[in-house]
């Protein structure tokens, strides 16, 4: 599901808004899906839990991404808001966890989080230079970068409420988005040139391209396992 509000978000970038920077986030990885259970189960395997602590585990987790998707789809938080109330179910939790962990799992599981945390700080770092240089491409005036952070920034929300909406099905979101893109498509048409509305539009098609290419990469990789 992260690959949905990166992608969305990526194919509108105009600017380099703080509601752009928000898809950077760890916390943007929403807790639960697919993407989820798969990084529980790499993290179980390289833990080597035994089916015991699963199932003293299992409520645990499942209580802290309840607490988690609460936060992530509150529209009436901040970005730093949500972060610091994600840092403290975070801290709230890792004592439970850690509880039913041996020591030599203990010691795992920190070096696993930080080296996630490390990832996710990597992949923020590629989507602030892939925002950058769409910018640039386009050749945009302080004028029009002024222009374009509101329409942006509404965008943005609008993209992140669909994303956090938890009764929303993958292909609803994804049909909800489409729809969000075209509603704003012609305001970014009215502050851009020609030649960069045209520039946006192969630039989008190319970036939803590559993003759709890699998720497939990603499943079939997953089913081979």
């Amino acid at each position: 599901m992260r690959t949905m509000l990166i992608a969305a978000l990526l194919c509108g970038v105009l600017s380099l808004s703080p509601v752009g920077r928000a898809a950077e986030r760890p916390a943007g990885k929403r807790p639960g899906g697919e993407r989820g259970a798969q990084m529980m189960q790499e993290m179980a395997e390289k833990l080597g839990l035994t089916e015991q602590q699963k199932e003293k585990l299992k409520p645990i987790r499942q209580e802290q991404g309840e607490r988690m998707k609460e936060v992530f789809g509150d529209a009436n938080l901040s970005r730093e808001q949500k972060m610091e109330k994600m840092k403290a179910i975070n801290e709230e939790f890792e004592p439970k966890i850690k509880a039913i962990l041996t020591p030599e799992q203990v010691e795992k599981y920190q070096k696993i989080r930080e080296e996630m945390r490390s990832g996710a700080g990597e992949r923020g770092g590629r989507i602030r230079e892939q925002m950058q240089e769409m910018t640039e491409k386009l050749g945009l005036t302080d004028a029009q970068k002024e222009k374009l952070k509101p329409i942006w920034q509404e965008q943005g929300e609008k993209m992140k409420e669909i994303f956090g909406n938890a009764d929303l099905s993958r292909e609803q979101k994804m049909e909800k988005m489409k729809a969000v893109r075209e509603e704003f498509a012609p305001k970014f048409k009215e502050v851009l040139t020609p030649e960069q509305f045209e520039k946006w539009q192969k630039m989008r098609e190319e970036m939803r391209g590559k993003i759709g290419e890699r998720a497939k990469q990603r499943r079939g990789g997953a089913e081979k396992k």
